[in-house]
């Protein structure tokens, strides 16, 4: 599993750059990342892709 935070940090990708590649705002990035709003299954599934997973992946699945 992958937690977003950790892994943006990782790569050393800024809030503001995953946000736009993701189209959503940053807030709303921030807000996922701090546990404050769960996010739809698209915009997971969004995260998920981003990040290297396949598409409805098991093995690897995102940790907001």
């Amino acid at each position: 599993m992958i937690n977003i935070k950790e892994e943006r940090l990782k790569r050393g990708l800024s809030q503001i750059f995953v946000a736009k590649e993701l189209s959503i705002s940053r807030e709303y990035l921030s807000r996922i990342e701090n546990y404050k709003v769960e996010p739809s299954q698209r915009i997971l599934e969004k995260i998920n892709l981003y990040f290297g997973g396949k598409e409805n992946a098991t093995d690897r699945k995102v940790i907001y």
